[in-house]
């Protein structure tokens, strides 16, 4: 299954960084990447769970950020600075 995180760059930044991991199969990777065209890609590489692909894109907002989860097929968990996952877009699974 996939996992989707996103956090802020920096504090006085208006860039986010959204990371997939677990996307192994292709047709779940390819749904997900496609839903990514707007956000600019920053890398990828591997970890134990499979591929690893990371975005960048700016927000003028959190709540813009948000806004624009609620309209994701997938959960988005925001990675706050106490390293908490939060679920900012709440999916039915």
């Amino acid at each position: 299954m996939s996992k989707i995180f996103v956090w802020k760059e920096s504090r006085d930044s208006v860039y986010y960084r959204l990371q997939v991991e677990g996307a192994d199969d292709g047709r779940s990777r390819r749904k997900i990447l496609n839903k990514l065209t707007d956000w600019k890609p920053a890398g990828h590489g591997t970890n134990s769970t499979g591929p690893v692909y990371i975005f960048v894109k700016s927000f003028e907002s959190r709540t813009r950020l948000v806004e624009w989860a609620k309209e994701f097929p997938h959960e988005i968990f925001l990675i706050n600075r106490k390293g908490d996952h939060v679920s900012i877009n709440k999916k039915k699974r």
